[in-house]
């Protein structure tokens, strides 16, 4: 089958737009003056590759807890993770999600007959609060979400009654992974301003984490998340906030996309594993 009749065209177009509004934001503020500021944030590239790298490490070891029927290697850990996670940042132009590559690799490579199930359990344990607000709203969100929530709580539940150890150990490797992002948030936003505390790091990562995932009309988010972003920081600081609010963000875009690179090259030719 051609690949290019299974792309969903329609979220592409979204995504564009979404796109162009971002790059509408950056020259309304300036590209000038966001690449002033992203010259503070140079010399912290290492810094900020050691953190994404303590990241992928505490995800890579919550799936090496969560698997009972097989063992993982930790090249296929890493390759996995960050390609499938580069495929599911690109799900609105690519055919194959990273999830469906991370399934199909993991029973073929590893030997792990149930591992749509480890998946589901991880990505519901990262984002478990809303996995249980998604019950108390429920009546808010449309039957396919709110299907997916009652699974991954469902699994979730059943994992945790037979297996808490593990449980409690991979939830703990995801509230390191959390606290990673909020220390990166910190970072970037102390080289662009020098009296940026932790609360509004917080609050950064809990808007970008939330509205990722239930603002999906435009894939990512895209200029949409960094207007919230920038109105955030625009609070805290007064006008200067906002155009630094768009940068701390525009870095992480752009941390997101050299993980996609990196990922991709990871993957190869993800219709390989489908094809077993």
């Amino acid at each position: 089958m051609n690949p290019l009749k299974l792309i969903p065209w329609r979220r592409v177009v979204w995504w564009l737009a979404g796109v162009g509004l971002l790059l509408a934001l950056l020259d309304q503020q300036g590209f000038t003056t966001i690449g002033g500021l992203l010259q503070n944030v140079v010399p912290l590239i290492g810094t900020l590759t050691a953190l994404s790298l303590l990241t992928w490490l505490f995800q890579a070891l919550s799936w090496n807890i969560l698997s009972t029927s097989g063992k993982i290697s930790w090249p296929t850990l890493f390759r996995l993770k960050i390609g499938g996670d580069a495929l599911d940042r690109l799900s609105s132009i690519f055919p194959i999600r990273g999830s469906t590559y991370q399934v199909a690799a993991l029973r073929t490579s590893s030997g792990i007959p149930d591992a749509s199930d480890l998946i589901i359990i991880d990505h519901g344990i990262h984002s478990l609060l809303l996995v249980f607000a998604a019950k108390l709203f429920r009546g808010f969100l449309s039957p396919a979400v709110r299907g997916e929530f009652e699974e991954k709580e469902r699994l979730i539940r059943s994992f945790a009654q037979k297996r808490p150890a593990r449980f409690y150990l991979s939830l703990l490797f995801h509230l390191i992974v959390h606290a990673c992002w909020m220390i990166e948030i910190w970072i970037v936003g102390r080289a662009l301003i020098p009296s940026f505390s932790f609360l509004p790091a917080m609050l950064f990562y809990a808007i970008a984490f939330v509205v990722v995932r239930i603002f999906t009309l435009i894939p990512g988010a895209f200029g949409v998340l960094e207007i919230l972003l920038a109105t955030l920081l625009l609070i805290f600081y007064g006008p200067s906030g906002f155009t630094r609010g768009l940068t701390l963000q525009l870095v992480r875009r752009l941390r997101a996309l050299a993980w996609i690179v990196v990922g991709l090259g990871m993957v190869g030719n993800p219709f390989n594993a489908l094809k077993h």
